[in-house]
């Protein structure tokens, strides 16, 4: 029998084996590249030899161990990079909106401070007549 291992995603292989009739059967799937190297070299005649050969669970913790360090190590200086570009991103954003309003009032300056003037005046006076009736009358 002849042993083929085939990449998936993320550093991990499926086994397969060879059938009698020229087609693969998944053997194992998800193991670490040093397994599949270490199966696709040595001919096995079952599943338990396979597993023999697969690392000891101090290897696999070894490889898991640096697979999650080079996760958070991806992660962290991604995290970084969004950190710097947040800044810079938010200040030219406030200078475009600054620059919009600054070009679509152009002109008419006086009416937007008499407008703006009014607007406050109004939400004044209605919050102090909101709480004026709701205490009611003075005793």
């Amino acid at each position: 029998m002849v042993l083929v291992s085939v990449a998936v995603g993320a550093g991990l292989y499926d086994i397969y084996k060879e059938k009698a009739d020229g087609g693969y059967e998944k053997v194992l799937s998800g193991v670490a590249e040093d397994a599949a190297i270490a199966a696709t070299e040595v001919v096995v005649d079952n599943l338990e030899d396979l597993v023999e050969a697969l690392p000891s669970p101090s290897e696999l913790g070894e490889i898991v161990g640096a697979a999650t360090a080079a996760a958070i190590q991806a992660g962290s200086a991604f995290s970084a990079a969004a950190i710097r570009e947040a800044g810079p991103a938010l200040v030219d954003g406030i200078e475009g909106f600054y620059d919009a309003v600054r070009d679509k009032l152009s002109g008419r300056e006086v009416g937007v401070v008499a407008a703006f003037t009014v607007g406050v005046l109004v939400v004044l006076t209605g919050t102090f007549l909101f709480y004026e009736v709701r205490r009611g009358p003075a005793p």
